[in-house]
């Protein structure tokens, strides 16, 4: 949040909030991606591990707003790991609640990352009621660089962020 403030008033090109593009991403407290040093359990009595998935969206995008020092953010995706979705019920259940964020104005656009299964991305877009706009995957090889879902992706204004590490 602080940087942002900064970068704004030193800025000659960017001179509000507006014109930034802020996104983030939900991680559930079972994925091996969970910070637990940046938990949402930081503005919470509730320990996230008590929570279930649906109620561990709303204290994570509270967090997200009060770090980055906004009233709203452009975009949230579901975290996946790289290797394994979570299970489908559970993104389903933690869609909704990211869903009535949408609703109440706190997020944007929401997306997924890390889904590579045609079938899959299908069936989730058809199934849920606010659409997934992003779709954030690695770009590699042993992914066929995506190809299989950019058909699906055009035809449906889905927006593709390609991601690589750099070590």
């Amino acid at each position: 949040g602080e940087g942002i403030r900064q970068a704004l008033k030193k800025s000659q090109t960017v001179s509000s909030r507006e014109e930034l593009f802020l996104q983030t991403c939900f991680v559930s407290n079972s994925n091996p991606d969970y910070d637990k040093n940046w938990s949402p359990a930081t503005i919470s009595d509730t320990t996230t591990s008590e929570l279930t998935i649906a109620d561990q969206v709303r204290p994570s995008v509270q967090s997200s707003l009060k770090n980055l020092n906004t009233t709203y953010l452009d975009a949230v995706l579901y975290h996946n790991l790289k290797s394994k979705l979570d299970s489908y019920d559970q993104i389903r259940e933690a869609w909704n609640e990211m869903e009535k964020l949408v609703d109440e104005g706190a997020i944007r656009y929401l997306g997924l990352t890390n889904v590579h299964d045609l079938n899959y991305l299908e069936r989730f877009y058809d199934e849920v009621r606010i659409k997934p706009t992003i779709l954030q995957n690695r770009f590699h090889s042993n992914r066929q660089f995506n190809v299989p879902l950019r058909s699906f992706i055009q035809k449906h204004n889905i927006r593709w962020q390609a991601f690589w590490v750099l070590t």
